[in-house]
């Protein structure tokens, strides 16, 4: 029987190109799904084909999960982003008669995706977690901003189609003071329902680890690799703008248990943050039912967690790796580093260094985001979709700007 193709829903994403990337040496075609089939990743020359997903609804990428099915008949799902993970959870049953996946039951996905139902259910199982508060009422406010102790950082409980049109560019926003809570650019209960309050764990961003794991339909871990960020964007509450590889078998272990304890399979991971006050792990996140934005740094390490994926569910022994010991990558995000490079540097320079000179005195495997030698046009993408970006907003900036048909306007431009 002739391989069946692999379908990406949200080609568009970091994430998404990583899984075609880590596909390739399998050789079966490589289509994609996105609502913006026109960003960076879906330049990829990879793909056999990305279709357009009409809107941002359940049944939108149903009707384009569907057209793929009636197009390219069965194939294998890989969800790239936490939407795609909820509406392939919850349509499992009318799903799999048409796709194989690997995926946790329901149940599971929401434990670990909702932060409000994670943390009750890590606090109740003994899991390292910082000390939250989670609110599901703006009365609750004050009370909560009078009990935490500050710096805290405000999370929703999803990121939710609400919280991403009045939150375009921030996922979390840490509150230096209690006044800061009205400081914000908007009432966070316009956009989810509840909230958590997370108190903040001293550090700088390359105390951050993770441990990216690929667990089989029964449960059993077939490869795991950990890694740490050294840096971030937006500093401090961003995703990696610079990662590498590392041995942690702590981390490993917290993993595992944490992932066997709430009956996890398929990708997953879990974040940590290393107190800078007693070196203490305390769980920042995990993710659940998809690869993580770093999951090419593994690949590029000799854990191919996509190929170990796509061997699974298909129900061929996977290829599981050796220990990847020994080799070491070097993962960046190409237009978040130099962002994240001034604003660190400028802050904290010499520490910064340090940590980027331990990194680098490792011979490492460099591997980016979306620069690939023999793939090259999502960078070119990339390059020209931040240019643009950093030019309107400098644009904005400006007390006056010329405007079609008239003189300068002091008014900004209309958000796009």
């Amino acid at each position: 029987m002739a391989d069946l193709p692999a379908l990406v829903a949200g080609a568009n994403t970091p994430i998404g190109l990583a899984l075609a990337r880590g596909l390739r040496p399998l050789g079966v075609p490589l289509v994609g799904a996105a609502r913006t089939p026109f960003e960076s990743g879906c330049r990829s020359a990879l793909w056999k084909a990305v279709l357009p997903v009409g809107g941002p609804s359940d049944q939108a990428w149903l009707a384009a999960l569907g057209a793929a099915h009636r197009r390219y008949g069965r194939m294998v799902l890989f969800p790239a982003f936490d939407g795609a993970v909820r509406v392939v959870a919850e349509h499992r049953a009318e799903l799999a008669e048409r796709f194989d996946f690997v995926l946790p039951a329901l149940a599971v996905v929401e434990r670990l995706l909702d932060k409000t139902a994670f943390h009750r259910w890590a606090v109740e199982h003994g899991f390292p977690v910082p000390r939250t508060v989670v609110l599901d009422d703006p009365a609750g406010v004050p009370g909560a901003l009078r009990e935490l102790t500050f710096p805290v950082v405000l999370k929703p409980f999803e990121r939710t189609l609400g919280w991403q049109e009045l939150s375009r560019q921030t996922k979390v926003y840490r509150l230096a003071t209690p006044d800061d809570w009205a400081r914000l650019p908007f009432d966070p209960f316009r956009a989810v329902d509840r909230v958590v309050l997370q108190e903040w764990i001293p550090g700088r961003d390359s105390d951050v680890y993770f441990c990216l794991t690929y667990r089989d339909r029964d449960g059993t871990e077939l490869a795991a690799r950990a890694g740490r960020k050294l840096l971030q964007w937006p500093v401090d509450i961003g995703t990696s703008a610079l990662a590498v590889t590392c041995a942690d078998d702590e981390l490993h272990q917290l993993t595992r248990r944490l992932l066997a304890a709430a009956g996890h399979v398929g990708f997953g991971s879990v974040e940590v943050r290393r107190s800078a006050v007693d070196g203490r792990m305390l769980i920042t996140e995990p993710t659940v039912g998809r690869p993580n934005m770093q999951t090419a740094l593994t690949t590029a390490a000799g854990v191919n967690l996509p190929e170990v994926a796509y061997l699974d569910a298909v129900r061929r022994p996977p290829r599981v790796p050796r220990s990847a010991r020994g080799r070491e990558s070097i993962w960046v995000h190409e237009t978040a580093l130099p962002r994240s490079l001034v604003v660190t540097l400028g802050r904290d320079g010499p520490a910064v260094r340090r940590v980027l000179a331990e990194a680098l005195r490792v011979r490492r495997r460099p591997v980016g985001a979306f620069w690939a030698v023999r793939d090259p046009r999502p960078l070119v993408a990339e390059v020209v979709r931040t240019a643009g970006w950093v030019a309107r907003a400098l644009g904005r900036r400006l007390p006056g700007r010329r405007v079609r048909g008239g003189p300068l306007a002091r008014r900004r431009a209309r958000p796009r």
